[in-house]
């Protein structure tokens, strides 16, 4: 849009010297204000980056990512110049600046308990940059949303299975165990939790990357994960720490923290060769 000028007359009258008039003008002009388009809703989940997964904030938000949105097609950083604000106010008056605005740490609303939603409204600011004067539109805001993650409520137990022949592991001793369905341990890790799943990983760098493992319910232990006893002749297990996390599979899609178990891998008794025989009377 462009600016709409008028000239305006403006006639003098002398009250004292003869009623002597005289006759100006100028030119008022009406420069149009910035668009300013409404933003999408910055949804996160809780992390752990302002300390704590469950203080509903959240550290190294980069509210710049939208300013392509707010200032649409026909506008760009060279004419105008967008700021954020914590308040309406500030947003008119241009004070109240988050002047961090790539390292964003959202504040969670008053009265925030655990497991709350936090929400916090940031308000916009698009100012021409170089005309004179320099218009401003304000009416433009949206919310960073900080949505709660799955907790482990419990630790969970350790997992004890058998090393069992199979058809392609004949020792029964080795601490290599085929067909280990980890999935049975879904219903101890969601305490009751519905419209969630468990994801299960070898490793914590896994845990970190979400690559899991793709057949949980058909496991072998990973022998280099696997921390095996010094001595093969004692009963003791092999041991291989498992990862894992819960998937809220509502709204928010979010994810918990990582957390174990151990996987405990036990050989078949060891039962000694040469076993005497025994002999009593009736």
């Amino acid at each position: 849009s462009y600016a709409n000028s008028q000239i305006i007359f403006v006639r003098i009258k002398n009250k004292v010297n003869n009623d002597c008039t005289g006759i100006g003008q100028f030119t008022l002009t009406v420069k149009p204000v910035p668009l300013a388009n409404t933003p999408i809703d910055i949804n996160l989940c809780d992390d752990d980056a302002s300390g704590s997964t469950f203080d509903g904030e959240n550290s190294g938000i980069n509210l710049r990512d939208n300013v392509d949105d707010i200032l649409g097609a026909t506008q760009t950083e060279a004419d105008y110049i967008v700021s954020y604000h914590t308040s309406a106010t500030g947003a008119n008056t241009n004070a109240d600046l988050i002047t961090n605005d790539t390292n964003f740490t959202n504040s969670a609303q008053t009265g925030f308990a655990l497991g709350d939603i936090s929400e916090q409204i940031i308000y916009v600011r698009v100012q021409d940059r170089n005309g004179t004067p320099q218009c401003f539109n304000d009416h433009v805001s949206f919310k960073i949303i900080v949505n709660p993650i799955p907790a482990v409520s419990n630790t969970i137990t350790p997992f004890a299975v058998c090393d069992i022949v199979t058809s392609s592991d004949s020792d029964p001793r080795n601490r290599i165990a085929q067909n280990i369905d980890l999935t049975s341990k879904d219903t101890e890790i969601l305490d009751g939790k519905i419209n969630h799943r468990v994801a299960y990983y070898a490793t914590q760098q896994d845990a970190e990357n979400d690559n899991e493992i793709s057949n949980p319910t058909v496991f072998q232990n990973i022998t280099s994960e696997t921390t095996f006893p010094l001595n093969f002749n004692t009963d003791d297990p092999g041991i291989e720490t498992i990862f894992f996390k819960i998937f809220d599979l509502g709204g928010n899609k979010c994810e918990s923290v990582f957390a174990t178990f151990q996987l405990l891998i036990y050989p078949e008794p060891n039962i000694p060769i040469n076993i005497s025989d025994y002999s009593n009377c009736d």
